[in-house]
């Protein structure tokens, strides 16, 4: 649970911490929207050892803080490549519809795309706003895109692909295995009972 850049620039940040025997165990980092009289959920990181619910408790106490603070709006921040938003269709370039759509399919193994997106649903929020790229050329290049995909990962985004790519690799691998694991284990569980027979 280490967010040293966060937490590097707290200015005009508010931060609610959630302790258990004294020791933290997970924080929300809230930075302010001025334009709209509120705040920004920009991360909450927590121990994977926390109880069941740490995050939820920090947000909703952030949250009821907030509104005692005469706030009245509050985000959670993008969900990427999420279709909860109702926008209309745009009309981009074909290689991004495509590009869009298997990432939507497949982008699992790069990031956890659906399970951010079904943690910020389960808070019910009163509306999904959708956010744009906005970009000074007749049309995305991917030259764009390589930036707004830098801009979401640590590493370089080619670096997130291959890193992906190695654990899509790997899971495969574990999955094609499994059956001939399970296979393996239930012939010797046979022949450890017919060797225990055989010596009755």
């Amino acid at each position: 649970m280490v967010e040293s850049d966060t937490l590097s620039r707290l200015q005009n940040r508010r931060i609610f911490v959630a302790e258990r025997d004294e020791k933290a165990i997970g924080f929300v980092v809230l930075s302010p929207v001025a334009t709209r009289n509120g705040w920004l959920f920009e991360q909450f990181p927590h121990n994977p050892l926390a109880p069941n619910g740490t995050v939820e408790l920090m947000i909703d106490t952030a949250m009821r803080a907030m509104s005692d603070d005469g706030f009245d709006y509050a985000t959670l921040g993008i969900s990427p490549l999420s279709s909860r938003a109702d926008v209309e269709p745009f009309d981009n370039p074909v290689w991004l519809r495509i590009l869009l759509a298997w990432l939507r399919r497949h982008g699992q193994r790069f990031y956890n795309f659906d399970g951010l997106d079904a943690f910020k649903a389960k808070l019910k929020p009163e509306q999904w706003e959708p956010v744009f790229a906005v970009s000074n050329e007749p049309r995305v290049s991917f030259k764009t895109l390589h930036a707004i995909a830098g801009a979401f990962s640590a590493n370089a985004p080619v670096r997130m692909v291959v890193g992906g790519l190695g654990r899509a690799v790997t899971s495969e691998i574990s999955r094609l295995k499994a059956p001939g694991l399970q296979a393996l284990k239930k012939k010797n569980e046979r022949k450890a009972t017919n060797d225990q027979a055989d010596r009755n």
